[in-house]
């Protein structure tokens, strides 16, 4: 009777170590998939949790963007930016754009009295008459992260400082460096992921993103912190 019960103890204690061990595996796939990206040599790679924030649920092939905290689809449309508390702030906005075009933007900015700015570098108009901006579609969008020693005029400094925060698919964020960028994008001169790209010494560029159509810009400074994020939708 005694080797009987001492036979079923040591069933039900490897059947709770083998339970044990199914869980630990679960959990560390779990983890995997968040928190590791295999680059484009296959070597697999771990951004850094304490700058780029990977937990964020943004992969790679996303259509969407975050921007203090409100989450976009490109295009958007002017009004989803304002019903969030962002203004036009720009002098030249009242022109009409032509229709079925795409024009690059200059001294777009819109400003949020909570966070900062956004510039507006493209906008869409897919109609075949001109229309006025609230009537078209952004399809391009930077954020500038200027610091007080990269500019030599203190007042355009002080018009320009910028506290909104952006989240870009692959989890890129504000705090992100380059190497947070190209560990997760990968080498930019690589068409696995994005149609082509270029890697200069203080810019890294994607474009054409094969599922999303997002093309990204990121600019960083000495150190290899971020100072110009760009996202940009491109419609054939």
């Amino acid at each position: 009777m005694k080797k009987l019960l001492a036979a079923l103890i040591t069933m039900c204690l490897l059947a709770g170590l083998a339970a044990c061990s199914d869980t630990q595996q679960t959990d560390s796939a779990k983890e995997l998939d968040i928190n590791e990206i295999v680059n484009d040599d296959g070597v697999r790679f771990t951004p850094s949790l304490s700058s780029t924030g990977t937990t964020e649920d943004m992969p790679l092939d996303s259509d969407k963007i975050i921007i203090c905290g409100d989450t976009y689809t490109l295009p958007i449309k002017l009004s989803d930016l304002t019903d969030n508390g962002w203004e036009l702030v720009s002098d030249n906005f009242e022109n009409d754009f032509a229709g079925e075009t795409r024009t690059l933007l200059t001294g777009f900015k819109m400003k949020n009295d909570s966070y900062g700015e956004i510039s507006l570098l493209e906008v869409y108009n897919d109609a075949s008459y001109n229309r006025p901006i609230e009537h078209c579609l952004i399809t391009g969008i930077s954020l500038h992260y200027y610091t007080e020693n990269t500019l030599d005029d203190p007042d355009y400094y002080d018009s320009f400082s910028n506290k909104a925060t952006f989240v870009f698919p692959g989890g890129i964020t504000y705090k992100s460096t380059a190497s947070d960028v190209l560990g997760i994008y990968g080498n930019p001169y690589n068409e696995k992921y994005f149609y082509g790209g270029d890697n200069t010494e203080d810019r890294i560029v994607y474009t054409h993103h094969r599922e999303s159509s997002l093309s990204f810009s990121y600019s960083f400074r000495p150190d290899g912190t971020l100072s110009y994020a760009y996202v940009q939708l491109e419609i054939d």
